[in-house]
């Protein structure tokens, strides 16, 4: 058959089809589709870096004893070395780190440094704070470290130290106490520390006699404070 023949067919066979319901159904037209673009994973958010804390020369960012940062001690001041340096003996000149107080520290270092793993200790020995004028380290009241006077500042000791008597001047202490310590208050009358420690809950008055205690302030002037008597007394119970 021809091609003219079958599409004379064709055409004819069209009506009937329509009639009948069988014509030629094409699909609906689909709508559309939206493909997403793909997106990168969030990155993930990194841990802080992990320092020591260790003090130096600020000129020469040669490592020196803590006592000289504990102490406030003109020209030296903390510096912070990451876990993943060496860590230099005193002496040495710290090679890497950051003058800034990093997010998170795991403590102090060994005098001989090196690895710093192996180098890392912490110190959790409970102390006694005083307030202490921070020139002479001449103990103040408490009141003043409280307020937040100017010139004055908490001073620790270890229970092995020796606390001294209100208006007498502190040594072997440090402006420093590590975050692991318990600390204590001290009475006004000083001595062993150990026996003097008292709780800071229990400081309504630190003196035994109600003594009145007169003390130097910042501008050369004499003041007096008279304290009351402590409710109870005793070391911090664990």
């Amino acid at each position: 058959m021809s091609p003219t023949v079958l599409r004379i067919v064709s055409l004819g066979l069209m009506p009937l089809l329509v009639a009948t319901g069988c014509a030629l159904r094409l699909p609906p037209q689909s709508a559309d589709i939206h493909i997403p673009e793909a997106t990168e994973p969030a990155p993930e958010q990194e841990e802080p870096a992990v320092h020591l804390e260790i003090c130096v020369n600020e000129s020469t960012r040669a490592r020196t004893p803590y006592k000289l940062c504990d102490s406030h001690e003109k020209g030296h001041t903390y510096y912070y070395v990451p876990m993943t340096a060496k860590i230099p003996a005193v002496g040495e000149k710290a090679r890497s780190g950051t003058w800034k107080t990093p997010d998170y520290v795991a403590g102090r270092a060994t005098a001989k440094g090196g690895e710093a793993s192996k180098a890392v200790f912490t110190d959790e020995r409970d102390r006694v704070e005083i307030c202490v004028r921070e020139r002479t380290r001449v103990r103040v009241p408490d009141e003043r470290c409280e307020d937040d006077d100017r010139g004055v500042e908490w001073y620790y000791l270890l229970l092995s130290r020796r606390v001294p008597a209100m208006g007498d001047r502190s040594t072997d202490g440090s402006f420093h106490v590590p975050e692991l310590s318990e600390t204590y208050r001290a009475r006004t009358r000083g001595g062993e520390a150990s026996k003097v420690a008292i709780r800071q809950e229990d400081t309504t008055d630190q003196n035994d006699s109600g003594t009145t205690y007169r003390y130097d302030t910042d501008d050369g002037t004499r003041s007096t404070t008279r304290q009351r008597h402590t409710t109870r007394i005793g070391k911090k119970s664990r």
